[in-house]
């Protein structure tokens, strides 16, 4: 089930995200979307460990870090050489996260106070 996720599901919940649709999660555990890794990898971020360092991807249960690795890969591949702003900081990386996620985590930390 997992290797049909990769193989069909997520390729074409990333093509409708990279067509101007809703950001598809890519790691749950800390709710990362694959427009925050594009948007990473063109601060600087190249490696699957940079983006652990950075959004904390591939940190908890691990199932993600096939498919971040993928998109990273495709967004490192999309970026031309003189648009990348060279190593980021974790600052200004978590700083840009999307809307829905930050919504998101506005709603589970009212629920977490509750």
């Amino acid at each position: 089930m997992f290797s049909f996720a990769l193989s069909v599901i997520l390729p074409l919940q990333r093509a409708l995200s990279a067509a101007g649709g809703n950001p598809v999660y890519v790691c749950i555990c800390n709710q990362v979307t694959d427009r925050e890794i594009h948007g990473a990898a063109r601060l600087g971020v190249s490696t699957l460990d940079e983006l652990a360092d950075t959004l904390g991807v591939g940190t908890c249960c691990g199932q993600c870090r096939d498919c971040a690795r993928q998109v990273l890969a495709e967004a490192v591949s999309c970026i031309p050489v003189d648009q990348v702003l060279g190593r980021a900081s974790t600052h200004a990386i978590i700083e840009h996260r999307d809307e829905p996620v930050a919504n998101d985590q506005a709603v589970m930390a009212g629920a977490l106070a509750a």
